[in-house]
C-alpha cells in the first residue's frame, strides 16, 4: 500500500499519494462518475443536469473519504508510524477515535478505526 503520510520535511502528501492510499483501502475508490439526466434537464428547461453517482462507494459518500483518511493519519501519528505500517500491524492498545456526527463523518471515523483495529466513539446529538 502506498504511504500517504507527510514527508520528513513536514510537507503534506500530494493528492495523488492520498488517492493511491485510499485505493489501497477500497478497490472501488475512483473519481465520482457524473450521470446525465436529460429528461430532468428538459423538464427544468436547462441545457444539462448532471448528478454525482456515489452508489458504488463503500460508505456511500465521497465525504467519508476525508474522515477515514484523517482518522488513520491520527492513529498513525499516535503510534509513531506510517498509516501503511499501522494497517499492516494493527497494534494493540491504540487510542480510540472520537467524533460527533450523525452521518457520513461518523461512518468514516468508525471505518478508520475498524481498518486499524482500534475503537471508535461516535457521539450523536439529541
Amino acid at each position: 500500500m502506498t504511504d500517504a503520510s507527510s514527508s520528513s520535511s513536514g510537507s503534506l502528501p500530494s493528492p495523488e499519494a492520498i488517492a493511491a492510499f485510499l485505493r489501497g483501502l477500497d478497490p472501488a475508490y475512483a473519481p465520482t462518475p457524473l450521470r446525465r439526466l436529460p429528461a430532468l434537464a428538459r423538464r427544468l428547461g436547462v441545457a444539462q443536469v448532471l448528478a454525482k453517482d456515489e452508489t458504488d462507494r463503500t460508505l456511500g459518500s465521497f465525504k467519508s473519504l476525508g474522515g477515514t483518511y484523517a482518522g488513520l493519519m491520527a492513529l498513525a501519528r499516535a503510534a509513531g508510524t506510517s498509516p501503511a505500517a499501522l494497517l499492516a500491524a494493527r497494534p494493540a492498545g491504540q487510542p480510540a477515535l472520537v467524533c460527533a456526527s450523525d452521518g457520513n463523518h461518523g461512518l468514516a471515523v468508525a471505518a478508520a478505526a475498524r481498518f486499524a483495529g482500534a475503537a471508535a466513539r461516535v457521539f450523536l446529538h439529541a
